[in-house]
């Protein structure tokens, strides 16, 4: 049994719209699933513990080590993504740069 191209591409169409919709529901049903059992967000208490930022160091040397080495920027940028992870709604800073070694 031959099928024709024409056949074929009918075919291919019609099956990924198929799945595009079964796709498109499922999601549908896990944005509902989440509206209704999402609602209630567990606070985690803090303690009363202070972070006081460092004290201010040259920021013509911190921001040398970000020009001088390409990773540098990334780390940075790995470190802020870090701490705001499950902070929502806060700014952050980075108040200086220095190498560990």
């Amino acid at each position: 049994m031959q099928y024709s191209l024409s056949e074929v591409l009918v075919l291919t169409v019609v099956s990924m719209l198929i799945v595009f919709i079964i796709l498109l529901g499922i999601m549908l049903m896990m944005m509902l699933l989440g509206k209704l059992f999402g609602g209630t967000k567990v606070s985690k208490t803090t303690s009363n513990t202070v972070i006081e930022p460092p004290a201010k160091n040259d920021s013509a040397a911190d921001t040398a080590l970000i020009e001088t080495d390409p990773l540098a920027k990334v780390a940075v940028l790995a470190a802020l993504a870090e701490a705001s992870e499950a902070k929502d709604g806060r700014r952050f800073e980075v108040a200086a740069v220095k190498r560990i070694k």
